[in-house]
């Protein structure tokens, strides 16, 4: 909008752009949280959201100047450069990228300044954008805060050579007795704290208006390979790092924990955050806030070199829970569907994907809520093995020869399973890269493994194969032994294992899993089958 007034001024026309009288009438005040806003990124990389909210924060000021008589300092320059020192906040890792990012901001304050006497020195931004790991920190809030802060404020406003540097060793040197001692009080090394490196924004709001970003996606494999150590440490610190997560999760916690009461958040993530297992517990967090707009970009090619399906989503702290808007982009400034979820509804669950749905779809998903989920009539449903077990279990695989001696159970898995029935011996078997004609393990052999799993396998019970195009559940009274792949339902004696056979092999229950949890689909539209979703099936 500042860039259509400054247009329309330029020339000579007829025509204006008019502001809104609520805008007219509360200019100044506006103007004043604008200039006191302010922004985060803990994963800043080289610069590119602080330097694109100091942009909007200037435009946003720059239409406002029409309603002020003293237009003296209301220039893009004096914004730009009042944003870089007061507003703009950033940590990354990699210390180049936080030096790119520096000169970012930089180059944004002078290049399109024609008037090159109004330019003072460059702003100081040693501690506004910085080098450090923003999840690690101390959990306790230093007594030298206060001290620290004063000499930042004095660095940033002195243009003096070495006047500079000495308020730069003073700090580095109370910087240095911080984080000195971490790793023998605490048992881990610290080298930034976000209290300590931008204290003024604690002291002042207890948090950021604003925390934005594009966090690092690092998968539970990889980082278990290559930072077994920081992963474990990480673990340790933040209550949503569960199960396989991925490094992004725990981003959005420290994120959150950074905001200020009523602040707000804005990430670009992958869309694993809305229905994977391993994000439950950060979305369990995530619904104690405001959550304002989640935003499906899963059609659109958002990043060229990463092969990732990303969402961003807008959240307030603590704020008061209102309609969600759900939107799927078709294109980056092309909406396709736009939902809006009433509170009530939303926030009774944890099942976000289903809500990017088409209206019709929506409204199946929406009346089903209210009715008892499958865990609550069968509480027993598990995966059949672990990782470790289904390799220990391939050793105890032979072909049935017809002269074997029972008892043994017959193995199955995804593959052999259809609706209502096994294909055990009329079709091969595929476990763990290898494939047989008609598998069994000895229940000598199962109950030295497992004595759980021998069992489980004896037992009756309800076997249902993994990834698939549809649900494929089949009643065994005991004579199958379910492979790796697969999730079994054992009896608690009081609901019937056949009537819920049947209901899992329905269309409508194949209709309502592909609804709910459409964004955990495969290549080919294939079924992400596991126990965290088949125990929230509707009964």
């Amino acid at each position: 909008l500042g860039e259509q007034i400054s247009h329309y001024e330029s020339v000579d026309t007829k025509y204006a752009i008019k502001m809104p009288k609520s805008i007219q009438g509360h200019a100044r005040l506006i103007d004043e949280k604008l200039a006191e806003i302010t922004v985060c990124d803990p994963a800043v990389g080289s610069g590119a959201f602080p330097v694109g909210m100091m942009h909007e924060i200037v435009r946003a000021r720059c239409a406002l100047t029409p309603y002020f008589n003293d237009v003296h300092e209301r220039t893009p320059y004096h914004f730009k450069r009042h944003a870089i020192q007061s507003c703009l906040y950033g940590v990354d890792i990699d210390a180049g990228a936080v030096e790119i990012a520096k000169l970012r901001l930089w180059l944004s304050l002078v290049v399109d300044e024609e008037e090159t006497k109004q330019i003072k020195s460059l702003p100081n931004l040693d501690y506004k954008i910085v080098a450090g790991n923003s999840l690690v920190g101390f959990p306790f809030k230093s007594q030298r805060l206060h001290e620290i802060e004063k000499l930042k404020q004095d660095l940033f406003d002195e243009s003096d050579t070495r006047k500079k540097a000495t308020l730069k060793a003073e700090i580095q040197a109370k910087l240095t007795e911080c984080f000195t001692a971490s790793r023998r009080s605490l048992g881990f090394e610290v080298n930034f704290d976000f209290h300590i490196y931008f204290s003024e924004v604690f002291n002042r709001n207890d948090g950021f208006d604003i925390v934005i970003a594009n966090p690092p996606y690092v998968d539970s494999e990889e980082m278990t390979r290559s930072q077994p150590a920081l992963r474990k440490l990480y673990s340790s610190l933040f209550s949503t790092a569960k199960g396989n997560w991925d490094l992004f999760v725990v981003f959005i916690e420290k994120g959150v924990s950074l905001l200020r009461s009523q602040g707000t958040i804005s990430y670009i993530v992958p869309n694993k955050l809305i229905s994977a297992p391993y994000s439950e517990s950060l979305r369990e967090l995530l619904n104690q806030q405001a959550i304002l707009q989640i935003r499906d970009y899963s059609a659109v090619r958002v990043f060229l070199d990463v092969d990732v399906y990303p969402v961003v989503f807008v959240i307030q702290k603590a704020g008061e829970k209102r309609d969600v808007i759900m939107t799927t982009m078709a294109e980056l400034g092309t909406t396709s569907r736009c939902n809006r979820i009433l509170p009530s509804t939303f926030y009774s669950d944890i099942l976000w994907g289903r809500y990017f749905q088409d209206p019709e779809t929506l409204n199946i998903l929406i009346k089903s809520n209210p009715i008892p989920r499958l865990e609550h009539f069968l509480p027993d449903i598990s995966g059949a093995a672990t990782v470790s077990e289904a390799y220990e279990l391939k050793e105890l695989i032979r072909e049935y020869r017809g002269n074997e001696k029972k008892p043994f159970r017959k193995l199955v898995n995804t593959g052999t399973i259809d609706p209502y029935c096994s294909l055990w011996g009329l079709r091969p078997t595929r476990y763990l890269k290898d494939s047989y004609t008609a598998p069994i393990v000895l229940d000598s052999d199962l109950g030295k493994l497992s004595s759980v799993r021998l069992h489980q396998a004896q037992s009756h019970k309800i076997i249902i194969g993994g990834m698939t195009l549809v649900l494929e559940c089949l009643y065994d009274e005991g004579e199958c032994l379910a492979g790796k792949s697969t999730v079994i339902i054992l009896s608690n004696g009081r609901t019937s294992l056949k009537y819920v056979t049947a209901l899992l092999n329905s269309s409508f229950i194949s209709f309502w899993y592909r609804a709910s949890y459409n964004t955990l689909c495969l290549a080919g539209g294939y079924l992400r089958i596991s126990r965290n979703e088949i125990k929230t099936i509707p009964i």
